[in-house]
């Protein structure tokens, strides 16, 4: 959309209508496109994200009761929901406007590790606010992460989300959310092991983006990919980068655990770990049979210069042998 077309969203609590200018289409998300919007009471430009597709009522109530739930997480790291309402008929959420926002990827290309890592460290941080809310957002990927000129990281999209204690709308085997970044138990559709640790496999594929500049897993086919998530046997990013620190190796492997149990429980820990890799030693400690080397050759080395060492003279000549008598 170019121009701009006045519209009126209706409230859902039946308070009187609110009119926007609807401006031009931002992006499509999980469930529906998003579009620019000018607040005409407010003064504000605002984001709308406007369901799309069939009109079933389940949907329209997973719709609005997550964007509810988000509404009330309060962090600098999540796009703020300012309310939600109906537009010509469709149920639409009233967000927050990143202005000038990139998506994760586009963000990251040619910045440096150290850029890249704080700005992962921040959606750690705002995950983990969310995990804390009970709210799993099963969707994370590079699109749905937005990063300011300031390097200010925001999550979004949070169209598939899992509030616990609600519902399960999502019918028994489907498959929600983006291939490239799915856990297996997505994979498999085994939705009651879905949860924050599902989360913290998302963040460990966009660690390895982040340290190898590729997706750990990444077939020809949605179905090879697929498969290669479902034997989760990434190749070590040191393999691929040797100025990759162990410890961030380790932090992004533990991630990448087909086993939600092995994992870390949520992204608020692994923000914590990802914070101390990267204050550990960039070769990581040296292995016992590397300092026994070491040792070694020291040795090797001052026995060596003992023997290049000249010998002194003897303090006093021997004694000459006398002369025999006669």
């Amino acid at each position: 959309m170019t121009g701009a077309r006045r519209v009126e969203i209706l409230s859902l609590d039946g308070g009187a209508p609110r009119a926007y200018e609807l401006r031009e289409q931002l992006g499509r998300g999980a469930m529906g496109s998003v579009h620019r919007a000018y607040d005409l009471e407010l003064g504000r430009f605002v984001a709308l994200k406007v369901l799309e597709g069939d009109g079933r009522e389940a949907r329209w109530q997973r719709f609005l009761r997550e964007g509810q739930a988000v509404a009330a997480l309060s962090h600098p790291g999540v796009v703020p929901i300012y309310g939600a309402g109906l537009l010509e008929g469709r149920p639409c959420l009233i967000l927050a406007l990143v202005e000038e926002a990139r998506a994760l990827d586009a963000a990251w290309q040619g910045a440096p590790r150290a850029e890249r890592l704080d700005i992962l460290l921040q959606v750690c941080q705002a995950m983990g606010a969310a995990h804390a809310a009970g709210i799993v957002h099963r969707d994370l990927k590079p699109d749905n992460v937005l990063v300011d000129p300031e390097g200010r990281a925001y999550v979004s999209d949070f169209g598939v989300a899992l509030v616990a204690n609600s519902e399960r709308m999502t019918r028994t085997g489907a498959v929600v959310g983006t291939v490239s970044t799915m856990a297996p138990e997505q994979i498999g559709g085994q939705r009651d092991r879905v949860g924050p640790a599902s989360d913290v496999w998302a963040l460990g594929v966009l660690l390895y983006l982040a340290l190898t500049d590729r997706l750990p897993f990444s077939g020809a086919t949605v179905v090879e990919t697929m498969a290669l998530i479902a034997q989760a046997s990434p190749l070590p990013p040191r393999s691929l980068d040797p100025t990759v620190s162990p410890s961030l190796e380790v932090v992004c492997l533990r991630c990448l655990q087909a086993d939600p149990s092995r994992r870390y429980p949520d992204a608020g820990a692994l923000g914590e770990a990802l914070a101390r890799a990267r204050q550990a030693p960039p070769h990581g400690p040296r292995s016992g049979l590397a300092l026994a080397s070491g040792a070694i050759a020291l040795a090797g080395l001052a026995a060596l210069a003992l023997a290049l060492v000249p010998r002194g003279l003897p303090s006093s000549p021997s004694p000459t042998p006398s002369a025999p008598s006669t």
